[in-house]
């Protein structure tokens, strides 16, 4: 079986290579750091810059048969498809309690749960959101779109928000708001996805709106995509991924919510679910109905231009929720469309970032099925798919290499949680239980 479908010539390799270490180094924009958190912890959703980076280095770099070393499991967390947070030696997740969303402080060292916080007094089905740790602050977002803001160490609710009562936001028909808040600057940003309301700042000690972006000629949206911060010429921006009437990627000014772009060419139906991505002044951004690489420019006062510099179709190119993740010179995820070549859905992927395809795996590692979470640590790729088979891929711009897989028991179907890693653990989270594995390397 043919195991790398490969798109590139060696010119063209190495042209867009020195181009893009040029951008890289292009002092107009600038991608920031948006939670506190050292290296080896894992603050919020997708790691430390919301990219699924991990700077983190000693792990391993090929598995044992079966997998790495389980170090604990913890169980009755509550259904969700949210991951995990840790900091200072705890674990945050979001869940449920006796029907109730909740927020849960487990031990990172064992497991075993340190407190659990309502989100929210109605019942629902727990959330499907990360919570984001800052502060000595945990904030948690309910799939009724429910916010409460946390004491860390005590797990004392300091206050609540509703997206439905306070803001006219709406959550979606299949699973809720998904969304993981943005916490930047003594704000936190968050997206209701009403009319009066699609993007909310609020201070992040006391709750109250500090600004929200009004789109008044759209509908009311889902919300799945979570926030991240970037900045061109000295303008400060969010970028995040809409749907409904307010579809495409929308970036606003962080200090006042206004509306400085959007880009609607990739969005298809109802659940824009990945992140955007960024490096300097160029923005990534994939949905199922394609892939995008976009360039910010300055324009003036508080303005920004946005032109595509390339775009792929959805049955080309696509990520439909698991996420991307940028590696030097290149960008991976799991690939969500068949397309004319023949391969499987949802194998490993590896595209540039002036959207050149390097390579696409002929098919999912270790029998994994349906999309997949990705993250990266110390050159590998790790791959969770949604029946449980876990992978480890070299992060190699030049050729796909699977190193090594294993399958969770008894994880069954739809775990659509994203991997995360911290100080030398890789924790899986599936419905209610949360699993915690060893991958530090040995010194010898």
């Amino acid at each position: 079986m043919r195991h790398v479908y490969l798109a590139a010539i060696a010119v063209t390799v190495f042209a867009i290579a020195a181009a893009m270490s040029v951008a890289a180094l292009r002092p107009a924009a600038t991608a920031a750091p948006t939670a506190a958190g050292a290296a080896t912890e894992w603050p919020q959703f997708r790691g430390p810059n919301r990219d699924g980076v991990s700077a983190e280095k000693g792990l391993l770099q090929k598995w044992p048969d079966g997998g790495p070393p389980k170090v604990w499991t913890a169980s009755g967390l509550g259904g969700s498809n949210g991951s995990v947070a840790v900091v200072n030696g705890t674990i945050f997740t979001i869940g449920s309690v006796r029907g109730k969303p909740a927020l849960w402080a487990l031990d990172e060292a064992t497991g075993k749960p340190k407190w659990s916080a309502p989100i929210a007094e109605q019942n629902s089905g727990g959330g499907h959101s990360t919570p984001t740790v800052a502060n000595g602050k945990v904030y948690g977002l309910s799939d009724k779109g429910d916010l409460a803001c946390v004491d860390a160490a005590k797990g004392t609710v300091l206050w609540r928000k509703s997206y439905v009562a306070d803001f006219d936001g709406k959550p979606s028909g299949f699973g809720g708001y998904s969304e993981s808040v943005l916490v930047d600057e003594g704000k936190v940003i968050c997206v209701p996805g009403s009319k009066a309301a699609a993007i909310v700042a609020l201070k992040a000690d006391t709750g109250e709106v500090a600004w929200k972006t009004e789109m008044p000629d759209s509908r009311p949206h889902w919300v799945y995509s979570s926030a991240v911060k970037a900045q061109v010429g000295g303008i400060p921006m969010y970028i995040t991924l809409l749907a409904g009437g307010q579809g495409g990627v929308t970036a606003v000014h962080a200090k006042t919510g206004k509306v400085l772009w959007q880009y609607k060419k990739v969005y298809s139906g109802p659940y824009p679910i990945p992140n955007p991505v960024v490096q300097g002044d160029r923005v990534v951004v994939s949905t199922d109905g394609g892939w995008a690489v976009l360039q910010m420019m300055a324009a003036g006062r508080d303005a920004v231009t946005v032109t595509e510099l390339k775009r792929h179709e959805g049955k080309e190119l696509s990520n439909y929720w698991g996420g991307m993740v940028p590696v030097g010179d290149c960008i991976y995820f799991a690939q969500t469309r068949r397309p004319p070549e023949g391969y499987k859905p949802f194998p490993p992927a590896c595209v540039t970032w002036a959207g050149q395809i390097r390579w696409i795996a002929s098919e999912a590692p270790g029998g994994g099925e349906n999309s997949a979470g990705c993250i990266y640590a110390d050159g590998m790729l790790y791959f969770y798919y949604e029946n449980g088979v876990i992978a480890l891929v070299k992060a190699d711009p030049n050729r796909y290499t699977l190193v090594s897989t294993f399958t969770i028991e008894g994880v069954g179907k739809d775990c659509r949680s994203h991997p995360a890693v911290a100080n030398g653990k890789l924790y899986i989270r599936c419905k209610d239980k949360l699993h915690c594995f060893n991958i530090k390397a040995e010194r010898k």
